[in-house]
């Protein structure tokens, strides 16, 4: 009984080893930007191995983008891919003429000849060009020659962050709103910095005593 047990196990065992072989193991995540209409190149972190079988592209987990078999031929499961997703020898998936639908992540499956798989997720993010941020005068107070006035800059686009300048100085305010108190001052430059991972636009406003400002824009891409 007892022997027939010990059998039963080492089977038991052996169907574990086989099945983990077969499990995909998986690498960190890797994140790419890409800007609305242009190109982008997906490549993976995974080297892969001289008995690598076949790698397979997929978007979401769901739709499979294209099969390269070892002997270098490339399958696109859906023909009309081929106008955007254009695959390179060295692994790398380039998509061209990117809109902001493409944003997902993208799985590439390393098969190799044991059976075994190695994965790897690319999650892409699509960002459009910032705006142009439009600087305005929420509040302006002039009491006992000091001059308050609030900075309101805004500017359209996903995933916007602000950054405030006075002259060439950084200032710590982060959001869209600036409080300034000036009273000795007699000019000053203000500048209204927009950003996300794929562009930038500045908005400017010029300060000259006792109170007056007046604003223009430049504009610059990452």
């Amino acid at each position: 009984m007892a022997s027939r047990t010990m059998f039963l196990l080492d089977i038991v065992l052996v169907i574990m080893s086989v099945l983990t072989a077969f499990e995909a193991k998986e690498v960190q995540r890797k994140e790419v930007n890409g800007i609305v209409h242009g190109n982008v190149f997906l490549t993976p972190n995974t080297h892969v191995p001289e008995d690598c079988r076949k790698i397979e592209w997929s978007f979401n987990d769901t739709l499979r983008i294209l099969t390269t078999e070892n002997n270098g031929t490339v399958e696109y499961h859906n023909q009309s891919l081929k106008k955007r997703f254009i695959y390179h020898k060295n692994n790398t998936l380039e998509i061209i003429m990117l809109q902001e639908s493409d944003a997902s992540t993208y799985r590439v499956d390393i098969k190799l000849t044991s059976g075994a798989v190695e994965r790897e997720n690319i999650q892409l993010d699509v960002y459009d060009h910032v705006s142009k941020p439009k600087l305005t005068l929420l509040d302006k107070k002039e009491e006992g020659g000091w001059c308050n006035v609030t900075l309101h800059c805004v500017a359209s686009g996903k995933g916007v962050i602000y950054q405030w300048w006075k002259d060439d100085d950084p200032l710590y305010e982060m959001g869209s709103n600036l409080m300034v108190t000036l009273h000795s001052e007699k000019k000053a430059l203000y500048k209204c910095n927009a950003s996300n991972p794929v562009s930038s636009e500045t908005s400017t406003m010029h300060y000259e005593k006792p109170c007056t400002f007046e604003g223009n824009t430049q504009t610059a891409f990452l």
